[in-house]
């Protein structure tokens, strides 16, 4: 076994976080059920739950290569 010390990947564990917060923000929005426009446009809430699914799944992803 090599005892050597890893390199850290700081903008990974940095991306890994601000994905993991933008995940968060869109599962409250779902719970609270709070309405989002732009314009006049109302943006539907299934939107978040692809959001946060989408954005979960990616910081998990990026965490795991930042530790590698």
């Amino acid at each position: 076994m090599s005892s050597k010390k890893k390199k850290g990947r700081p903008f990974s564990k940095l991306a890994s976080a601000l994905l993991a917060v933008i995940c968060i923000l869109h599962a409250v929005r779902v719970v609270m059920a709070l309405p989002v426009t732009v314009g006049q446009t109302a943006i539907p809430v299934w939107m978040s739950v692809a959001g946060a699914l989408f954005t979960g799944v990616l910081a998990v992803m990026v965490w795991r290569e930042a530790h590698r």
